[in-house]
């Protein structure tokens, strides 16, 4: 067995045009990846869960400042 892949359209009356040509009882599987020609779906932004609201980190201080006193570094 061996995979040969198809790009067909269909015809106005929905029939697809360009199909092979198969011997008389002949197995042959057929997966169909129907492209959805509409808007794509707006991407959904993820949230944390509503039991961690309010729990983050906060500020305590002079955030530009550095923690430890280049004094302290001994440099």
């Amino acid at each position: 067995m061996y995979a040969e892949k198809l790009v067909l359209k269909a015809n106005q009356h929905g029939v697809l045009q360009g199909l092979p040509v198969v011997a008389p009882h002949q197995e042959v599987e057929v997966i169909l990846l129907i492209a959805d020609c509409s808007e794509p779906l707006p991407v959904k932004r993820r949230q944390p869960s509503p039991r961690l609201a309010n729990q983050g980190a906060r500020l305590q201080g002079d955030d530009i400042q550095p923690a430890i006193a280049l004094e302290d570094w001994n440099v």
